[in-house]
Order: structure tokens, then sequence, then C-alpha cells
């Protein structure tokens, strides 16, 4: 068990130290100073903190700064002059007693609108202002800016149409992926070739997207479920519906880096690789299925705040922090710099849509007919 010791008295700090190392403890760190609870209790996640404020000043702030921060950390309040081999005894019964029935809480329950994020010195190079997210660019360019809002006033448009649809295709991928997770993990540790179901599901929520892209039909997606929960198909190579949902993104523009990668994930296929490789493309699947469950999930949300004039968003003030995150995901993915940091912006152009009606010029590139794509990966097949 790892531990944290906080107490103003060092020699009072090594007595404790010494009987919990008896009792097999590891002290991660020792600190006087209440104000770097937060960063020891960050950066060492000990099991249980032992502290001691014998005039009691503190503990009240410590109590409340813990629940204030859910931090479901036991502390274990050491008992004034409590020292020598009773002292050791009480820690071996107050520590099981501490410990027992706790259990660890993960990520998802940061479900508030703030939350504080503590970093280690090496990361001072790179702090916000050198962030490596985006090459830095020169001043906001007005035909850039004018290009991503006619790109966001398009996509609004296709809402008008599609939203509904979109979102009922969102909530069958989401079945989708909950039962196809214990069957890839099954799969992928079996070295099975069967993990190529994965690259059918990313391309799945690659549709989510595709809903709200000029002249995409939505009939022509790959479908969000297998035929039955008892009948499906293995497709050793891309089917068009993939192909067709992965163009229209390519074509309308996302974040730049992630072109190429989606190109690989779409040509990918069994050709008999080693266990090795499969599990390597296994984990690239994976993530891509991850990542893109979380964009559509965005996708969706902004489109519903965007269509809905009476939703609070940017238009009184910063959102909620789930909100605000789903917006700079949409804007991020579909490389909509400026208006990621003017999001105020969206709100004006989403009202125009829809409250005022004005429709965007036709500028950007419209994906072609499906046909297209079912003539193209016939051929394809013939000449192999």
């Amino acid at each position: 068990m790892k531990s944290i010791i906080l107490h103003p008295d060092a020699a009072i700090r090594e007595i404790i130290r010494t009987q919990l190392e008896h009792l097999h403890h590891v002290v991660v760190h020792e600190d006087t100073n209440i104000a770097q609870i937060l960063v020891a209790v960050a950066k060492y996640r000990p099991h249980f903190v032992v502290a001691e404020d014998p005039e009691q000043i503190h503990r009240g702030r410590i109590v409340t700064l813990f629940e204030a921060l859910s931090l479901r950390v036991p502390i274990l309040w050491y008992p004034p002059g409590f020292i020598g081999a009773a002292g050791e005894g009480w820690l071996t019964a107050e520590i099981s007693r501490l410990l027992e029935g706790s259990s660890a809480h993960g990520f998802a329950h940061y479900s508030g609108e703030s939350r504080s994020v503590l970093r280690d010195l090496g990361y001072a190079p790179f702090e916000d202002g050198a962030k490596r997210n985006f090459p830095a660019f020169g001043d906001a360019s007005s035909l850039g800016l004018a290009r991503e809002m006619a790109a966001f006033a398009q996509q609004v448009e296709c809402a008008l149409t599609h939203h509904a649809t979109a979102r009922r295709y969102l909530r069958q991928c989401l079945l989708t992926d909950r039962g196809l997770r214990r069957e890839v993990a099954y799969r992928a540790v079996h070295s099975s070739h069967k993990i190529y179901w994965l690259r059918e599901h990313v391309f799945r929520l690659v549709g989510v997207l595709s809903h709200y892209l000029n002249g995409v039909e939505p009939a022509y997606l790959p479908p969000p479920a297998p035929p039955s929960p008892k009948l499906d198909f293995l497709h050793h190579t891309s089917i068009a519906e993939n192909y067709y949902a992965a163009t229209s993104l390519l074509m309308q523009g996302i974040k730049p880096s992630w072109m190429s990668p989606l190109r690989s994930v779409l040509n990918m296929k069994f050709t008999g690789q080693d266990e090795a490789a499969l599990l390597e493309e296994t984990l690239t699947l994976a993530g891509w299925s991850l990542l893109l469950r979380e964009i559509a999930i965005a996708q969706v949300r902004v489109m519903e705040c965007a269509l809905r004039p009476e939703q609070p968003w940017y238009s009184t003030g910063l959102p909620s922090r789930a909100l605000h995150r789903a917006t700079q995901t949409f804007c991020d993915f579909w490389d909509l710099r400026q208006l990621r940091t003017n999001p105020e912006h969206l709100r004006l152009i989403a009202d125009g849509i829809v409250v005022d009606g004005v429709r965007s010029p036709r500028a950007l590139s419209v994906v072609p007919p499906f046909g297209h794509y079912v003539e193209t990966r016939t051929n394809n097949s013939s000449q192999t």
C-alpha cells in the first residue's frame, strides 16, 4: 500500500514513516505543507493519507477540499502523542478498517463543470502557450474564416433534413458497439482474422458524421448494425459503403493529420499476417472505434444545439463543460480552427440557417453518387 504522511513535526513524521515501513507499506511522500496535498495525492495516488493536526486548525479544510474535488482517498487522523509500539498496533487496526470495502474510482466520476489538471515540471516547456495540437498560424484570415463558416453552415443545412436520421443511426451504432466489444476482445486474444469486423464498425461511426455532409444519401451509408443478432458477414475488403462514407469526409475536410491514417484503415484487410502484426492492426482499429464513437456523439450533440435556438449555446456565456468539450471536439475534427477560438459565431450561423432561413452558397465539394463506388469496387474485384 502507498501512503502520504502529513504532519508538522519532522520527528513524528519519522516515527510514523518507520511504523508504516514495518507494516510493509510504502511511504511515497511526506509533507508538512497542507497546500501540497493536492499535488501529492494527484501525483502519487496513495491508498490512504496519514495526517495529524494537533490543533485541528486544518482538519476541516482538508476534509472539505477532498469532498469538493471528489478525492476518495481515506484520511487516517493520527492521535497526538500516539507513538511507539501502541501507535503501530493502532495503525494496523485503523488501516485495515479504512481500506476495507474501499474501491477505486475511475475517470468517469469527473462529471462536474470544472476539473483541475496538475502537471509534472517536465511539461513546463510545453505549457499552453506552445501546445502542439495545431501548428502555429498567423493572424486570422477573413477568407479562411469565411470558408469555415460556410462549411459549418452547410452541415447545419444538412441537419435540417437528416438530423433525426443521424440520431437513430447513432443509437443503433452505440448498441452495435456495446455488443461488439466482447466479441472483438475474444477474437483478438484468439488471434482471429474476425477482428476486421472492427474495420466495418469504424466506418459505421464515420457514417454518423457523413449524415451532415453535402450531397450524402444516408440510405447508402454503412449499415449501423449486422443483419440480425444471429447473422453477420465478414468482408475481406472494405465494402462500397465504407468508401462512400470515407470519401465524404476526406472531400469535405477533416483535420489534415487524420486523413492518411483514415485511408489506411479503409484499406486494412487480412493477408495472413502473423499474430503480432494482427494484434497491431487490432489495436489500431480499436483506437479508431473508440475515438470516432466520442466524435460522433459530439457531432450529434452540437447539431442538436444548432437546431434548437432556445439552447444556451455560447449565446449567454460559456456552456456546460461537457457541451464546451463537445463543441471543441467538433471544431478540431473538422479543422475549423478559427471557429474553435471564436465559438460564439456558431450560434450566429446556426440561427441564420434555422431561424432566418439563410442558405449558404454551394461552395464545397459534393460526394459523387453511390453508384460510382459500386462500379469502382466491382471493377477492382474483377481485376483481382
